[in-house]
């Protein structure tokens, strides 16, 4: 008989949230086209502006020229692991005549338009979440900016070629209610990593192997059953769990199928304006 490890921990904690915003000077610009190749995903600047999303008609883009001829194209996931060559950004570099010289990585997009546009190179990837019966999302995908787009069940989607992404169920908010000094929250995370290697195949490395295996294009969770009891967690308050499309919640002892490896969390109300929080970690 397999032994489920957990680790828990549990906060009073209010959550807030922030935005910010970039602008453009003005001055001479670059500017290129991106053939999406049924990437439907998010392709924004990092330089700033409005994000973008693949589809069937070309996307313009255009940024400050300033000091660097080159400009990243951000798909979701902001990772960057520059020892492995993992990254979820493709990377544009231009020649002075403003014209495109190279792309990296390399296995995400080929130059064309006479070197003034790129076709990105994609796969179809599926993900099968076997037993885990919740919503789930990748950090590439999102239903109206900035929600993600939630799946159910076993779906194919279209991503890049040689690019790094994120994929979670459940809330798609992080695990950031506590102070940003807040060690031991900061340390786990509800989503994990995966890529899309440059022939098309999926891919998990290092410790996310804990979160799902792979077999060609198919990535296929690994879950766990988690006992939460109100009565030990909150005095026997009703908890909340959130699923990414509907709210759980939960008056009994109740088991939940999450994946392995991932943070979840509960809530529940202490007082008006106060809420509860309480972490678990499927090992």
């Amino acid at each position: 008989m397999k032994t489920l490890k957990l680790v828990i921990f549990c906060f009073v904690l209010s959550s807030t949230s922030f935005s910010v915003f970039g602008g453009n000077s003005t001055g001479e610009t670059i500017t290129f086209t991106v053939d999406a190749n049924g990437y439907t995903g998010l392709l924004q600047l990092n330089s700033g502006g409005e994000p973008q999303f693949g589809g069937t008609e070309d996307i313009t883009f255009a940024f400050p020229l300033k000091d660097a001829y080159s400009c990243t194209l951000n798909t979701g996931a902001s990772f960057e692991d520059v020892i492995n060559g993992r990254t979820s950004d493709i990377s544009i570099y231009f020649n002075k005549d403003h014209k495109i010289d190279s792309v990296l990585p390399k296995s995400a997009a080929t130059i064309i338009l006479s070197n003034t546009g790129i076709v990105l190179n994609t796969s179809q990837i599926t993900i099968n979440p076997k037993r885990f019966k919740n919503s789930w999302y990748t950090t590439a995908e999102y239903k109206e900016f900035p929600y993600h787009k939630y799946y159910t069940g076993k779906s194919t989607i279209t991503l890049v070629n040689g690019l790094t992404y994120q994929i979670g169920g459940g809330t798609d908010s992080d695990l950031s209610h506590g102070p940003a000094s807040n060690d031991l929250v900061s340390k786990y995370t509800n989503v994990f990593n995966f890529e899309v290697t440059e022939s098309g195949t999926v891919s998990v490395y290092d410790h996310f192997n804990t979160n799902a295996k792979t077999k060609g294009n198919k990535l296929i969770f690994k879950t766990s059953k988690v006992k939460i009891d109100p009565d030990e967690i909150s005095g026997g308050k009703v908890l909340t769990y959130h699923t990414g499309t509907e709210i759980i919640y939960i008056n009994k002892p109740t088991k939940l199928r999450v994946i392995r490896s991932t943070a979840g969390f509960v809530t529940w109300e202490l007082a008006p304006g106060k809420t509860g929080y309480y972490y678990f970690l499927p090992l």
